[in-house]
Parts: structure tokens; C-alpha cells; sequence
């Protein structure tokens, strides 16, 4: 149940700061206690240029050491010269997906051309008690990750 709650309110904490609500945040109580961020920190402005953006493929592949794992997300950008990354979101306590955002930044004018975008991130230390949820803009999808001494887990693909 606790899972849950923290799954929710990271997913209201995101539309929040979508939408430009930094105000709730602004309690720094309420700050600390739901992100675990320091309130000074939460109180800064929300920047302009990033977003949360659409993926058509996310999956897990084994990483080169065993019993390590890496996300690997895919998908076309709106911009062509649009920096995809992906976000890891902060958690006071370990979830039961840990939650990922696919984030584009403009870094300056957007140049209005479709590109197809990969990105990859490591999942050492970033990984729910089960798995993770990739988060975009209209959609998300969990992943149920292995028990980390799993030898004979076979990738997604």
C-alpha cells in the first residue's frame, strides 16, 4: 500500500510540475516529506526548455558484468536537435517500480524535424524491490526486474 502511495504521489508531483504548480512545494515541509528533496532546492523555478516526451520501446538488456542491467528506451524526438536522457526520480525509501522519466531538452530553438532517439541508463543502484516504470509523456510501462543474483534471466528482446 505504502508502494502504491509513493507511486502516486510521484505521478502527482510530475503533472504538478508540469502544469507549472510549483507552489505546493513551496511549504518546505511538504517539500522534504514527499521527495525527499531539500526545500530550497524544490522552491527554484521549473525550467522552460525540458519536457517529457513520447517512447515507442523500452526494454532491459543484460549489462557486461553479471547481474547488472541497463534500460534501454527508444522512440522519435520532435526536434532534431532535441538531448533525449532519462531521469531517474528521488525516493526517500525504495519503491516497488522506480520510476524513470524520458526527458528532451531544447538547447536553444527547436529545429521542427523527426529524428529517432536511444537512450541508455545503467540500473546499479536504480531499481524498485520489483522492478522499474519508464515514464513518457503518454504513456508508461513497468519492467519487473530479476532477483539481482539471477544467472539464468534472458532478455526482453
Amino acid at each position: 500500500m505504502q508502494t502504491i502511495l509513493s507511486r502516486l504521489v510521484s505521478k502527482i508531483l510530475t503533472a504538478l510540475v508540469m502544469v507549472g504548480a510549483v507552489t505546493l512545494l513551496s511549504n518546505t515541509a511538504f517539500a522534504q516529506e514527499l521527495t525527499g528533496m531539500d526545500p530550497e532546492f524544490a522552491r527554484q523555478p521549473v525550467a522552460e526548455s525540458v519536457r517529457l516526451i513520447d517512447f515507442e520501446r523500452a526494454e532491459v538488456r543484460r549489462g557486461f558484468l553479471p547481474g547488472t542491467f541497463i534500460l534501454v528506451v527508444s522512440g522519435t524526438k520532435p526536434y532534431l536537435n532535441m538531448q533525449v536522457t532519462l531521469s531517474p526520480l528521488v525516493y526517500v525509501r525504495q519503491p516497488e517500480y522506480w520510476g524513470i522519466e524520458v526527458i528532451g531538452s531544447l538547447p536553444g530553438i527547436g529545429l521542427p524535424a523527426l529524428a529517432p532517439y536511444t537512450v541508455s541508463l545503467p540500473l546499479d543502484s536504480i531499481r524498485g524491490s520489483i522492478g522499474i516504470e519508464v515514464i513518457g509523456a503518454n504513456q508508461t510501462q513497468l519492467i519487473t526486474l530479476p532477483p539481482k543474483a539471477d544467472p539464468d534471466w534472458i532478455d526482453q528482446r
